[in-house]
């Protein structure tokens, strides 16, 4: 490395860390890391049901103290799924604002928009707003007994993780959306948690995608630079 090559390696270095390209580069990470960590959530909350189904003599033995561990233990899992979710999106939207040009604005709006009329997303956000500000949901069990293909007589347990709607009821004030969405998926007066938890991952995760994409193709500009700037560093710093 000669002199000149050493001066632009201290100058690359010095800037790298301000560089408004490596602000918005590490802004991407930290929004992957809240990511990650609503994936994980998300993984958690459907796994004590989907586990559970599976568990015949869970399903017939009744056991009130294991029951109760359970139903305690899915509540603090279904809390941090909805706890992540508001961080997620508060994340998102704090990217957005340093970063959004004129015309991604215009596209997030409407992508937003749409993910906000769904009813799943909006009771979700509202069972959040009750979670933290009133009280947990009291959740039940509930076992059915479904045929399956193999035989006209075979059966077999299907067991939820339910909230009744006269508890959903008393713990908030539900919106129309929220309400439609109650109404509309309601199983003998009960609302499978795990189908709620299922619904919203499925919009989120669409939304997340597209945001990604679309904000880096808008801010191509700075994965450039930033792409341009270390791939010099590391050719200068192999001298």
């Amino acid at each position: 490395m000669n002199e000149q090559e050493r001066t632009r390696w201290v100058e690359l270095a010095q800037q790298d860390p301000t560089a408004v390209s490596t602000r918005f580069v590490l802004d991407l990470n930290w929004l992957d890391a809240a990511r990650y960590v609503f994936d994980r959530n998300f993984a958690e909350a459907i796994q004590i049901p989907d586990a559970v189904e599976t568990n015949l003599e869970f399903i017939i033995k009744a056991n009130r103290q294991q029951e109760d561990a359970l139903h305690r233990e899915f509540v603090r899992r279904f809390h941090n799924y909805v706890a992540s979710a508001k961080t997620m999106v508060d994340n998102t939207r704090a990217v957005r604002v340093r970063w959004e040009t004129p015309e991604f604005r215009q596209l997030c709006d409407e992508r937003i928009e749409d993910a906000r009329s769904r009813p799943v997303v909006r009771f979700l956000q509202e069972m959040r707003n009750a979670m933290h500000h009133s009280r947990l949901p009291q959740i039940h069990r509930v076992t059915t007994f479904q045929p399956v293909p193999r035989g006209p007589n075979t059966v077999m347990p299907r067991l939820r993780l339910m909230v009744s709607t006269s508890a959903l009821g008393a713990m908030h004030d539900w919106s129309r959306l929220a309400r439609a969405y109650i109404e509309e998926t309601a199983d003998s007066d009960n609302v499978d948690m795990t189908v709620v938890v299922k619904g919203y991952q499925s919009v989120a995760d669409a939304l997340h995608d597209w945001f990604i994409a679309e904000i880096k193709k808008a801010r191509k500009d700075l994965l450039d630079d930033f792409d341009a700037r270390r791939s010099e560093l590391r050719r200068l710093s192999a001298l």
